[in-house]
């Protein structure tokens, strides 16, 4: 629970409840006390209060959250006035205060008399009247609301809408209800004009004292009506009609005659309209347009009894229904229900079929709609342009008798179709008329221009299409090499540092286990920290190589020389490497160089060697390379291996076996060594070796 703050309500005071004129004006501010008769909950929660001066409703549209107040707490509650949406005053409130508690206060008695004519707003009210329908807010779905009728006098309530609640008061219309909750002048949704309504909180605000009906239809005929005003029918309650469906339109409504040829108007209220040519009951609410009964908000049944027969339809024009014999506009109101038979020419279809049940007929220069609500397939059988005969029932729309119009006015007239029999084409119109020929010709311009236009967006396609291939043929090669570099030094590491460090460790670990012979155990140290620097060298081999860039040199002699650079130190240098650089492939190019690189880095670190000479050749597809130096030689039957922290020669026959090669060592003590090495290029186009072998001779 929010407590009103001490600097607010020092600046505040108790407004009294009576002071209506404060409450009327946008941006006041307010606090007062009250117990709490009523809480409605939803989008904007409705708080009622009561005191010795009066009651007030406020509301919490500002979202502001608190600890919502239950009836009989007596609260102080402050906020401000403010303009809703629909341009209505509303009391927001802002904040609120628990400060006591008492019984829950109990409802007012009320007449729908009292709460219509305004002497119970804003109270919390209990009431009898007798539930006539129910119905959703189209514009708020989440609302429903129900009518409620006490002899001449009617009121609505609303409640939040959910299914289990429709079904409910759906089961409990024509009962007479005694309802609680609170009546205040406000606007429903976006109508800034809709009276006062009852705001409930479900079905549990509505109790049965009266139970409906057990037959809905078992309730007075209609025609007993015919005396009374228009004012005192719209307050006789629901009522019954007899008779024959002759005509249905606008989806929803119907024209019901009975054998005396008496014209009933319904409006029905789920939507779906009987068959013509029907035996009907109907039950609605009955309304006077001065004209004849109708009823609203009605429901049917299959009634007993033989349908009448059509009555002939009499041949006329738009022109005798439509205007006097001076040619002056007016309606032959005598004319609706009858049958009648007009020629004319389509001017338009529904632009939404299934949705829009009428077209457009211009007879007599006056254009008539024709409803097909009964026979909705009829509109398939014309066309806009044809001539056509229709066969319906006149309808003459009149708008429902008010206490303040002299009048009701006729709306329009309708041709009502009862069967796809009652429209006859008479004539289609010729194909090549004047204004399908301009069409025909604003087409081909259109069709050239539309070519001209799709030629350049296609030139236009072509290009960022070519654009785009360029761009991903080479996102696609950078990405290769790039997957290619990454495995050539997941190689690397494996083949050189994940060796040497597993030898690392098991040397480490061997000498843990023998410290009880220091000797033993410092020479397995003594060659773990020599594997360990050999380590160290093969890493910084492998950053070097990820910085250089020899195997961008134009020949394998330039790679072969840029990458001895920084350790054959003072010795001389020889190489005469005659092979091609398109013959050799990056990856064989660079294992390559590794290998000269270590055996040079060898004959000049173990060796001693003062000249080394580097020589390479093609012979098929076979690439020969050998490293010669004057160093001063071993025994390669006794040399340290891996097993002493040297991993040289090891790393040398692992990459020529990768790259399906042999490596043969010459040396002896004294005598220098010579390393040769053979590897399989991978060429096995003779063409492509032949033009080799031609352009170097």
């Amino acid at each position: 629970m929010h407590v009103c703050s001490t600097v607010f309500l020092a600046s505040l005071v108790v407004t009294n409840i009576c002071d209506r004129a404060l409450f009327c004006e946008p941006d006041a501010r307010y606090c007062i006390e009250g117990m709490v008769s009523f809480v409605k909950a939803g989008f904007s929660s409705l708080v009622a209060i009561e005191n010795d001066q009066g009651a007030l409703t406020v509301y919490n549209e500002t979202r502001t959250p608190f600890v919502q107040p239950k009836p009989g707490d007596r609260v102080r509650i402050c906020g401000r006035t403010a303009i809703a949406s629909n341009g209505t005053i509303r009391r927001n409130c802002t904040l609120i205060e628990t400060i006591g508690h008492g019984p829950v206060p109990k409802p007012t008695p009320a007449t729908v008399e009292q709460l219509a004519d305004g002497k119970m707003d804003e109270r919390y009210v209990r009431f009898r009247a007798t539930l006539r329908d129910i119905f959703e807010d189209e514009i708020d779905p989440n609302i429903v609301y129900l009518v409620l009728q006490d002899g001449g006098d009617t009121i609505l309530s609303y409640q939040l809408h959910t299914q289990e609640s429709m079904s409910r008061l759906a089961a409990m219309v024509g009962s007479v209800l005694e309802t609680t909750g609170v009546c205040s002048y406000f606007s429903g949704g976006f109508r800034t004009l809709c009276g006062r309504l009852v705001a409930t909180n479900g079905p549990e605000d509505y109790h049965i004292v009266e139970n409906a009906p057990s037959d809905p239809f078992d309730v007075p005929g209609i025609w007993d009506l015919m005396s009374l005003e228009p004012s005192r029918i719209a307050r006789s309650g629901p009522r019954r009609a007899t008779g024959t469906v002759i005509a249905t339109w606008d989806g929803n409504r119907a024209l019901v005659m009975n054998n005396r040829s008496q014209l009933v108007g319904v409006e029905f209220a789920d939507g779906k309209v009987p068959p013509c040519d029907t035996m009907v009951d109907v039950v609605g609410l009955p309304a006077s347009d001065l004209y004849r009964i109708n009823l609203l908000r009605a429901k049917w049944r299959n009634a007993l009894g033989n349908p009448l027969p059509h009555e002939l339809p009499h041949d006329t024009s738009a022109s005798s229904l439509l205007t006097d014999a001076r040619g002056r506009f007016r309606y032959r109101a005598d004319w609706h229900g009858r049958t009648i038979r007009i020629e004319g020419i389509v001017k338009a279809k529904a632009s939404m079929p299934g949705t829009d049940r009428r077209f457009y007929v211009e007879s007599d220069s006056c254009v008539i709609p024709v409803d097909v609500t009964s026979t909705p397939e009829a509109i398939d059988k014309i066309d806009v342009g044809y001539v056509v005969s229709l066969t319906g029932i006149c309808i003459m729309s009149t708008s429902a008798w008010s206490p303040y119009t002299a009048f009701p006015q006729i709306n329009g007239m309708t041709l009502a179709i009862r069967s796809a029999d009652d429209v006859v084409v008479v004539a289609k119109p010729p194909w090549w008329t004047p204004s399908r020929l301009l069409t025909l010709l604003g087409s081909l311009l259109a069709v050239l221009a539309g070519f001209g236009v799709w030629n350049l967006q296609l030139r236009k396609s072509v290009r960022r299409r070519e654009g785009a291939l360029k761009r991903e043929i080479f996102a696609h090669v950078n990405s290769d090499m790039k997957m290619r570099e990454r495995n050539n030094l997941s190689i690397e590491l494996h083949d050189s540092l994940s060796q040497g460090l597993t030898g690392v460790s098991m040397e480490i670990d061997t000498a843990a286990c023998m410290m009880d012979d220091p000797a033993e155990a410092r020479r397995h140290l003594d060659l773990a920290a020599r594997s360990l620097k050999s380590c160290r060298e093969e890493l910084k081999t492998c950053i070097y190589d990820l910085k250089n860039d020899a195997l961008g040199e134009r020949t394998i002699d330039e790679s072969i020389r840029r990458t001895l650079a920084p350790v054959v130190g003072n010795a001389r240098l020889a190489v005469r490497f005659e092979v091609p650089r398109e013959l050799v492939s990056d990856n064989i190019a660079h294992n390559v160089l590794r290998i000269i690189r270590e055996l040079v880095t060898n004959a000049v670190n173990h060796g001693k060697a003062t000249e080394i000479r580097i020589a390479g050749s093609v012979d098929a597809h076979f690439l020969h390379f050998s490293v010669t130096d004057n160093g001063c030689g071993f025994d390669p039957e006794s040399c340290p291996g891996a097993q002493q922290g040297h991993f040289g020669r090891q790393g040398i026959r692992e990459r020529v076996k990768r790259l399906g090669g042999t490596v043969e060592t010459s040396s002896t003590p004294g005598n220098g060594a010579k390393v040769t090495v053979t590897i399989d290029l991978g060429i096995h186009d003779e063409e492509e070796l032949g033009l080799w072998e031609k352009s170097e001779s």
